[in-house]
C-alpha cells in the first residue's frame, strides 16, 4: 500500500507497531489492577467460564460410563439436553441474566451431586434411567449459562476492555475443557464410594460454588453498557443510588400532608 502511494515506511515500522499494541494490551491490563469492582468481577467470570468448560465437555465425556448405548445416551445428554438452554436464553431477555444463571447452576449442580450419592448408596441397575435423567438436567444447567456467558459477561465489561475480557474468559473454559477428561477417569486413580459418579460430583460442587459467586455479579439486562473502566466500576453503585433516590423521593411524597 505504500510502495502505490509512493510512500516509504521506516526500517523499523513493523516493530514498533507490534511493541506500541503489546504496550497498549499492558497498560490495560494494569488498569483492571487499579479497579477494584471490576477486578472482583473478573476473578468471579474467570471461575465461572473455567466452571462452564469443565463440565459441559465433562457431562458430555461421562456418557461412556453410563449403562445403555453410549450413541443413544449421548444424543439424550448432548443433543436433546442442549435444546432447551436456547429456550432459557430467551427467557433472560425477560427474567434477567443473573436470576437465570443462579437457577441454572443451583439445580443443575443439586441434580449431579444428588446422583452421585445415588449411585453410592441405592442400586439403581434395574433404573439407569435415573442417571441419565438427572445428568442431562446438569447438562441443560451448564450449557444455558455457558450459551448465555457470552452476552452476559460483555454487557458488564467496559468497552475498551470487553474484548480483552472476554477472551481470557475463554481461554479459562478452555483450560476446564481440557481438564474435563482427566476428572472424567479420576475414578480409576482415585478410589472412592462414588466410583465413576466422582465425575459428577466434582462437577456438581463446581456449578453449586459457582452459582453462589454469580450472585455477586450484576444484572445487565436492560441497562446500559459501560464504557468506560470507571463506568464499569460504578454500574452497580449508580443503579443502587438511583433507586434509592426514587424510593426516597417516594417516601417524601406519601408523608406530605393531604
Amino acid at each position: 500500500m505504500a510502495s502505490v502511494n509512493g510512500k516509504t515506511l521506516p526500517e523499523n515500522f513493523m516493530d514498533e507497531l507490534k511493541e506500541g499494541e503489546e504496550a497498549a494490551v499492558t497498560e490495560k491490563l494494569k488498569s483492571i489492577l487499579k479497579a477494584p469492582v471490576l477486578l472482583k468481577r473478573a476473578a468471579i467470570t474467570f471461575y465461572l467460564w473455567f466452571v462452564f468448560g469443565l463440565s459441559f465437555y465433562g457431562l458430555s465425556f461421562n456418557v461412556a460410563h453410563f449403562t445403555g448405548s453410549i450413541y443413544i445416551n449421548h444424543v439424550i445428554i448432548s443433543g436433546v439436553g442442549s435444546l432447551p438452554s436456547n429456550f432459557f436464553f430467551f427467557l433472560s431477555h425477560r427474567l434477567g441474566r443473573k436470576l437465570i444463571s443462579i437457577l441454572s447452576l443451583s439445580v443443575g449442580g443439586s441434580m449431579l451431586i444428588a446422583a452421585a450419592f445415588l449411585n453410592a448408596y441405592v442400586d439403581l441397575s434395574r433404573y439407569s434411567y435415573v442417571t441419565i435423567i438427572v445428568s442431562m438436567i446438569g447438562k441443560i444447567g451448564v450449557a444455558t449459562v455457558f450459551t448465555m456467558s457470552y452476552l452476559w459477561c460483555s454487557e458488564f465489561y467496559p468497552s475498551t476492555l470487553r474484548s480483552t475480557l472476554v477472551g481470557l474468559s475463554s481461554l479459562f473454559a478452555r483450560v476446564g475443557s481440557v481438564l474435563a477428561p482427566i476428572i472424567v477417569d479420576l475414578n480409576m486413580h482415585v478410589k472412592t464410594i462414588f466410583g465413576p459418579s466422582l465425575g459428577s460430583l466434582i462437577f456438581g460442587i463446581t456449578m453449586f460454588i459457582a452459582a453462589i459467586l454469580a450472585y455477586f455479579l450484576p444484572e445487565t439486562n436492560l441497562k446500559k453498557v459501560p464504557e468506560t473502566i470507571a463506568d464499569a466500576n460504578v454500574f452497580v453503585t449508580e443503579n443502587r443510588s438511583r433507586k434509592l433516590s426514587v424510593d426516597e423521593n417516594d417516601s417524601e411524597e406519601t408523608s406530605k400532608p393531604l
